[in-house]
C-alpha cells in the first residue's frame, strides 16, 4: 500500500495514455493497476499486449 501511495502523491510529471481493454476505456500510467470484472484469465502482474491505445500524452 506504501508504494500505490507514493505513486498517487507524486507530483512529478507523468506520461499516461487511454486504452481500450474490454469494451472500457482507461487512463493509465506507469505503476497504474487496473481492475477487469470480466471472466478474464489473467493473474495478478501478468503483461496484456495493448492493441487499441486511444491517445498517449504527457501531463506536466
Amino acid at each position: 500500500m506504501d508504494k500505490i501511495e507514493s505513486e498517487l502523491n507524486d507530483e512529478r510529471n507523468r506520461l499516461f495514455a487511454v486504452v481500450y481493454i474490454n469494451g472500457r476505456q482507461f487512463k493509465v500510467g506507469e505503476n497504474d493497476l487496473i481492475t477487469l470484472q470480466d471472466n478474464v484469465p489473467l493473474d495478478v502482474g501478468d503483461k496484456i499486449r495493448l492493441e487499441k491505445v486511444i491517445l498517449r500524452e504527457y501531463s506536466p
